[in-house]
Formats: structure tokens, sequence, C-alpha cells
């Protein structure tokens, strides 16, 4: 039990570290970061399901999930300066970005837009792991929750940082929870449907 919890936290912390690495930390090229975050991914599942094989296709799911950007969503509604991208194919869904609108209109197209990016981000995993495991289909259902990780940053930044906190901020941020977020999520399926 000690062994499943340290490797629980040692996993779940280089989780946010790579990913927020791969989110801009230390100017580290964009497929690069992902690169990183993805083999650290594949480490992980390779140790929890004793497959080496399954592990690079956790890898490989990770990777292809963090292709699509979500840029246009991570504001949470709150920087009407950018707002002129399109994120297909969630913006198809909710929308293209449109400054014009109150903020209660882009607050709400934000959420929606993370929380189904937080299901894309999942789901290549979900369906590669779907079949040489019992991880069901359906676990991509646990990214829903990416918009409530940028929603407390963005929040917490609202407030106003000093310059300590906007240092951690760097360091420590939706990103870095995320990341911790998906490495545990995942372990713990691995964990109980191998």
């Amino acid at each position: 039990m000690f062994k499943i919890l340290s490797l629980f936290f040692m996993f779940s912390i280089i989780g946010g570290i790579t990913n927020r690495i791969r989110g801009g930390l230390f100017g580290i090229p964009l497929t690069l970061g992902r690169i990183l975050v993805a083999f650290s991914f594949a480490e992980m599942m390779t140790i929890i399901l004793n497959n080496w094989k399954v592990g690079c296709l956790s890898g490989l799911g990770l990777f292809m999930g963090l292709l699509n950007g979500w840029g246009s969503f991570m504001d949470m509604g709150r920087n009407t300066i950018q707002y002129n991208k399109d994120n297909p194919p969630i913006s198809w869904i909710v929308g293209k970005e449109d400054n014009s609108k109150p903020f209660h209109q882009r607050w709400k197209r934000d959420f929606i837009g993370m929380s189904l990016r937080g299901v894309l981000l999942f789901l290549p995993i979900s369906i590669l792991l779907y079949l040489p495991t019992n991880i069901p289909f359906w676990s991509c259902l646990f990214g829903l929750p990416m918009s409530i990780f940028y929603e407390i940053e963005a929040r917490l930044y609202e407030r106003g940082l000093t310059e300590s906190t906007r240092n951690w901020r760097n360091l420590i941020g939706a990103e870095f929870f995320m990341g911790v977020y998906t490495f545990a999520m995942w372990f713990w399926l691995g964990n109980l449907y191998r």
C-alpha cells in the first residue's frame, strides 16, 4: 500500500511539473513539451499496468490529446484583447470568440469549451486503452473538470497578484494542477481496472 501511495504522489507531481513545462515554463518548444508529458505518462502507465505496449499506447493517446489547443478558452472569458481565435472542433459547438458579447456569455462559452477540451484531452487515451485493458471508454468524461482549474486560476489572477504570487502562479497554476489531476486520475483508473 505504501508503494502505491508513493508512486501515486510521485507521478502526480511529475504530471504537474511536466504539464507546466509543456505550458511554456522554461521556454521549451511546445512539441518537445508535449513529448515530455507523454513520455512521463507512458512510463507511469507501463509501471501501473505492467505492460510496456499499453504504456506506449497511453503515451501516444496523451500526445494526441494535447495536439488540439485550448488557448481560446483558457482565459475563461476575461481577456477580450486576444479574442480572435477559432478552435475547432470545440468552437463548432460553443461558437467562435466574440469580444463584443457580455462577460457572462464569454465565460459560459469558455467554461463549456474548457470542459469539452478536457474530454478531448482524455478521449484518445480512452480509445487506445479500451481494447487492451479493462478501462472503460467513458473514462474520457473525467476530463470535464478541466474548466474548474482554469476558473480558479482566473479568479485568483483577478484579485490582483503581487510580484511574489505572480512568480508562484507562473510555476504552479492551472496547467500544473491539470497535470496533477490527469496523472492522478489515470493512475487511479489504471490500478482500478488492470
